[in-house]
């Protein structure tokens, strides 16, 4: 956050860019680039990069712009850089600096890899892709791109979808459609309504639906008191659709 407010502050009030990169390097010194930080060990690094095309530094600026409180904005500011690099020196890390006046600069913080990256390991075929079923799910969730992914996923396999975008919305079609719905899957955290309150509305109305419970948050966390209320199942947050369907396909069937 720091090097991207820097970096902002450096294009300022003009239209420009600011660019963000991750990725594997071998962190070999590099003519006209400063480096400051630890001492890089030899074989492959980690970075992640922030470039701008603001206005650049002199080397009087590049030379000071660490120093705590030195700022060329105002008076008050300073400490975001001297910050960013004791967190990186923290980590054995070192910051790589390429600037010049009017041609913009490249932060690039490299840290050393923790060690071999390890190779995915092979799962066993799931015959998930070719499960079919003729159900009513009710999807309920704020998150359009969410609603819409699930959506698509569920009805490739043969399930109706129903969807609504908020609690107030679900538990209105939930009420029109009585005994047909087989499966809610409910979102924890909806707009002016908790995932208790949600749920507790559902139960009341049908103490036998099921209800798969999604979030962003860990199981563990999202569920906490809902793991005594008959929870058909848990799906975090972000999902592959197979994961998705693997899960309303558990429900169903448990």
């Amino acid at each position: 956050m720091n090097l991207l407010t820097n970096a902002a502050e450096a294009v300022g009030e003009r239209a420009g860019h600011i660019r963000i990169r991750t990725g594997l390097v071998r962190p070999e010194a590099t003519p006209g680039v400063h480096r400051i930080g630890e001492e890089l060990p030899p074989g492959p690094a980690v970075m992640v990069e922030v470039q701008d095309d603001g206005c650049g530094m002199d080397a009087d600026t590049r030379a000071r712009m660490f120093d705590p409180f030195f700022s060329t904005k105002f008076t008050g500011r300073g400490l975001g850089l001297a910050a960013a690099l004791g967190i990186v020196r923290a980590h054995g890390g070192a910051i790589e600096i390429d600037t010049a006046p009017g041609q913009g600069t490249r932060f690039r913080v490299i840290f050393p890899a923790a060690g071999a990256f390890p190779q995915p390991r092979a799962e066993a075929p799931s015959d998930i892709g070719s499960w079919r079923c003729d159900a009513l799910v009710l999807v309920v969730d704020d998150d359009e791109g969410v609603r819409e992914l699930t959506q698509e996923t569920l009805e490739r396999a043969g399930l109706r979808v129903l969807c609504a975008e908020d609690a107030a919305t679900g538990q209105s079609i939930f009420e029109q459609h009585g005994q047909e719905i087989a499966l809610v899957v409910l979102d924890k955290t909806l707009p002016a309504s908790s995932g208790e309150t949600t749920l507790d509305k559902l139960r009341r109305s049908r103490p036998d639906c099921r209800i798969l419970l999604m979030s962003g948050y860990s199981k563990e966390r999202a569920m906490g008191s809902l793991l005594e209320n008959g929870l058909s199942g848990f799906l975090q947050k972000p999902f592959l659709p197979e994961q998705m369907l693997e899960a309303v396909r558990h429900a169903l069937e448990s």
